[in-house]
């Protein structure tokens, strides 16, 4: 990776990062919605976020969502720029 510098390979070298964290991490909240199926709601959710020392695994979920979600629609919309002006032809620029 040192030798790339380019900002997109950078970004898409912290999109896997925040993949593979996503993936543990979602795993360790779906099997704790799993196993307590009942305490799915606003009250429920608070008490175990705080009460229940969860909001370590909260904060890194939260951070990890929005930066690999942020990252791939950034990377969508510039891949997605670049394809429709090469399929209109040399008339979509002007």
């Amino acid at each position: 990776m040192a030798m790339m510098h380019h900002e997109d390979t950078t970004l898409w070298w912290w999109q896997v990062v925040t993949g593979f964290a996503l993936f543990f991490l979602a795993s360790v909240h779906l099997y704790q919605m799993l196993m307590h199926p009942g305490l799915i709601g606003p009250l429920e959710s608070g008490e175990r976020v705080f009460s229940g020392r969860w909001w370590p695994l909260y904060l890194i979920l939260l951070f990890s969502v929005e930066l690999h979600g942020g990252i791939g629609l950034y990377r969508l919309a510039v891949s997605g720029a670049g394809s429709r002006a090469k399929t209109l032809g040399p008339r979509a620029a002007t």
